[in-house]
């Protein structure tokens, strides 16, 4: 039976170590320079699993996975970093890693991760296991998002849905704790990046028309006062000619 072949890469990280104790598991490993490099074989050259090594994500570990996975879709990636944030594994994961270790677990969990990752399982650590799958967030809490994501204050929000503002901070509180953010901001960020793909069924659900008067975000709100009050000036203060 063919030995699997693993490279790995060393991105502001030691690899080193990883290697000699993956090699000792009796895989077949090569290190490399950098992606450029894997990129640069021959196909028969290409391994069956990337591991990646680097103390903290970034965008740069980002665009590398990506273009891996673009690249040479049959090669599974496992990253190994120091720390990751919700929001990290999830990016990765949605750009095709299969596996994710904390530095401080490698050598006792790197192993057993190369082996559920080329059985083709998706393998992270058990705090970013809900981030494998897409959050299940109910219809009420993706309206409150989409609005989120459209300006609306939470009284902007409860007025729109004919909600009390308490229960439009309870469906935030909840959405957040599924998507893994304390903010607003990270909640917004969150929905746009295409890589999660959110936004379809977040924000066309907050973009729906709802029963009621049509309600404008702030910043909406101001420029249309903004207009009438110049429409009201050029007219010496009375209405329009068609009234």
């Amino acid at each position: 039976m063919a030995r699997t072949v693993i490279a790995v890469v060393s991105r502001d990280g030691n690899g080193a170590p990883l290697a000699e104790m993956l090699a000792a598991h009796g895989y077949e490993v090569t290190g490399l320079g950098g992606v450029e490099e894997l990129l640069g074989r021959s196909p028969e050259a290409d391994p069956d699993l990337l591991v990646v090594v680097c103390r903290r994500y970034g965008q740069p570990l980002l665009e590398a996975v990506t273009l891996v996975r673009g690249e040479l879709p049959k090669v599974a990636v496992v990253v190994v970093c120091d720390r990751l944030g919700a929001n990290e594994a999830r990016l990765l994961l949605a750009a095709g890693v299969s596996g994710l270790v904390l530095s401080s677990h490698a050598t006792a969990v790197l192993p057993a991760t190369v082996e559920a990752v080329r059985s083709g399982q998706v393998c992270v650590p058990q705090r970013h296991g809900r981030h494998v799958q897409r959050p299940g967030l109910s219809t009420r809490e993706r309206q409150v998002m989409g609005l989120v994501a459209l300006g609306f204050s939470n009284g902007e929000i409860a007025g729109r849905l004919f909600l009390a503002e308490s229960t439009v901070k309870s469906h935030l509180s909840s959405a957040f704790d599924k998507l893994g953010v304390r903010s607003r901001h990270e909640a917004v960020e969150l929905i746009a990046d295409p890589a999660f793909g959110f936004a379809h069924g977040i924000m066309s659900l907050g973009a729906e028309p709802i029963d009621g008067p049509t309600a404008q975000p702030r910043g909406e709100r101001s420029r249309a006062r903004a207009e009438s009050g110049l429409s009201h000036r050029r007219h010496g203060g009375r209405g329009s000619a068609a009234q």
